[in-house]
Order: structure tokens, then sequence, then C-alpha cells
């Protein structure tokens, strides 16, 4: 039998959202963008951070979309899918 995922509540990704934006650097394993729209680049940051996360033993890695990485402010995201959209996008890849 598979083990079943199990799910973070918003509660829990708020918490870990505010941790990850809180950090005062970049990680091996931790990206923040916001100015980023390009499918490859996307896609290959999110390769990059899963490999590097299992090098450095992290159980996932993360990219946080929406997050200046400079002041590490929380600036929403547009979306084309929906242009309402502000929120703060997390892409993990565990």
């Amino acid at each position: 039998m598979e083990p079943k995922l199990q799910f973070p509540t918003n509660a829990e990704l708020v918490e870990l959202i505010l941790h990850l934006a809180s950090l005062p650097d970049e990680t091996e394993w931790v990206e923040r963008k916001h100015n980023n729209a390009d499918p490859q680049q996307i896609g290959e940051y999110a390769s990059a951070l899963a490999n590097s996360a299992a090098l450095c033993g992290q159980r996932s890695g993360y990219l946080l979309w929406g997050v200046d990485d400079v002041t590490h402010a929380l600036l929403g995201t547009p979306s084309a899918r929906w242009p309402r959209s502000t929120g703060i996008s997390l892409y993990t890849s565990g």
C-alpha cells in the first residue's frame, strides 16, 4: 500500500512561507523570485533546487514566487490564469 500524502494546512503553509522569506540569504535549496515568467528558466530553477535539496539532505527545495530577494518584501504574484491574484506562490520540489 502506498503511503498517503499529507498536505500542510493553510496555516502551516503561511508559517513556512514567512519563515523562508525571512531567511537572511537564499540557500542551495531556497530561492526567492518575483519578476521571471520564463517557463524554461523556471523549470531549470525547480530542477536545480530539487537536486540541491537532495545533496544538502533537505526534504524539499523551495522556490518562493512573489518575494523580493533583497528586501524580503512579500510582493505577490500576477497571474495570467487568475489576473487578480496577488498571493505568494510556493513551489516545492519534495
